[in-house]
């Protein structure tokens, strides 16, 4: 931020202990709320959302739970000794459950992320977040900003001049990943060479099981289980749903009668080139029409606002602009004075 801003918000914090001040969803602003307005906005979520409450912390027995599953399998020699040691993460903590604010949704809801830092089965979701990585790599995937600027550049020109954004609403919370799990235990069955000797593809599945059973959360020293797609957040979660958006996006693409000139997406946001809005409009309704559990909308590629500084605790702009977008520069989050430049 620059300074005149940064001596804004110090200036707003000696004031009052009663706001927060928090990072947007998207579009590198900042915003600041009453710590009312925040509280609000996360019990409306969770009231609406796929949680129940839960009568007591499930932290302190969850680690031992886990340690007689991975025994059981250890016993099984369905996963090795090395994998029982990095599945285990001693002396943790419950999940926090925070959220961001997103500017550019009308009533600026909250999106909901949960801190797996130092948690009961963290170390299990990266070790099989790993193991499914050679799953998610399907051709419209993008690893970075970078390779999407590639994208644009290789593509050659053609009659496809409507660009559209066709993202999916809620994926973290909508995906089914019951149906992604069992994806992956087909294909691993398939290819069990996918995946190292000190682990089984029954294993796989018997944990990401274990995994998304015991998805649960704490916020304001409530305790809540997630009953419906998982927590945002997770490393695995991650992963799941790649997997099932890819189960999704290839084959509607590959077996539309009308398909798109050109495909991409980064997690739950993707970019499409039509030739006009009938034609993206009726390729969505195609799209929503493969899936009971993912919905995508549709929507311009508009530019994200940036250098936004906006304040709910008084209903008022403090301070917006939104000036043109720079491609050749990216502030980097952790050290936001450096710059890394594009060729």
């Amino acid at each position: 931020l620059p300074a005149h801003q940064r001596r804004a918000l110090k200036n707003l914090q000696r004031r009052s202990e009663r706001l927060r001040i928090l990072p947007a969803d998207k579009g590198n602003s900042i915003v600041v709320l009453s710590n009312h307005q925040y509280d609000l906005k996360m019990q409306e979520h969770i009231g609406e959302g796929p949680y129940s409450l839960l009568k007591k912390d499930p932290t302190p027995t969850l680690p031992s739970k886990l340690d007689r599953v991975l025994k059981k399998l250890l016993n099984d020699k369905k996963i090795s000794k090395a994998f029982y040691d990095q599945a285990r993460n001693l002396h943790p903590r419950a999940p926090q459950m925070y959220g961001t604010p997103k500017i550019h949704k009308k009533g600026i809801p909250i999106r909901p992320i949960v801190s797996f830092y130092n948690t009961p089965l963290i170390a299990l979701h990266k070790v099989l977040a790993h193991y499914l990585k050679p799953l998610t790599c399907s051709p419209p995937r993008l690893r970075d900003s970078r390779h999407f600027l590639e994208c644009l550049r290789s593509a050659s020109p053609d009659t496809y001049t409507y660009p559209c954004s066709l993202d999916v609403k809620a994926l973290y919370t909508s995906c089914d990943m019951t149906l992604a799990r069992i994806s992956v235990r087909s294909k691993f069955l398939a290819q069990p060479d996918l995946l190292p000797a000190n682990i089984s593809p029954s294993a796989m599945d018997t944990l990401i099981e274990f995994c998304l059973s015991n998805s649960y959360f704490e916020y304001d020293n409530c305790f809540y289980a997630q009953n419906k797609g998982g927590p945002m957040g997770s490393p695995l979660t991650v992963e799941l749903a790649e997997i099932r958006v890819a189960e999704v996006e290839t084959p509607a693409f590959n077996t539309s009668p009308d398909p798109p000139s050109l495909y991409m997406h980064f997690v739950d946001d993707g970019f499409v080139k039509f030739r006009d809005r009938n034609h993206a409009e009726t390729y969505l309704e195609f799209v929503n029409s493969l899936s009971t559990d993912l919905t995508y909308t549709l929507g311009p590629t508009d530019p994200f606002p940036s250098s936004t500084f906006f304040c709910t605790a008084t209903s008022a702009p403090v301070f917006i602009e939104n000036p043109p977008i720079l491609t050749n520069t990216r502030i980097t989050p952790r050290q936001p004075h450096r710059t890394l430049k594009t060729p």
